[in-house]
């Protein structure tokens, strides 16, 4: 059974290492959750906090919730020194 969202924001608070496009993420927000948890949402993302992230796997991250059929709006913003 699927459930549409009427939004889900990620908001991945990051400090950039160096001028690389990896990011270490300190943690991870997620707004407009209804019908999904919060662990499962980062399940299918498949980002955490263990390791740096590169844009082209928050791009990555972004299709696979999209593929999910789940969310009808996802975006990903990030807050440096934060």
């Amino acid at each position: 059974m699927k459930f549409k969202l009427a939004g889900i924001s990620l908001l991945a608070l990051a400090v950039c290492t160096q001028a690389m496009t990896q990011e270490n993420i300190n943690s991870i927000k997620i707004n407009g959750l209804q019908r999904v948890e919060r662990e499962t949402a980062l399940s299918y993302a498949g980002i955490n906090t263990s390791k740096p992230v590169s844009t082209s796997e928050l791009n990555l991250a972004l299709k696979r919730l999209y593929d999910t059929g789940l969310f009808s709006d996802i975006s990903f913003d990030t807050k440096g020194n934060t």
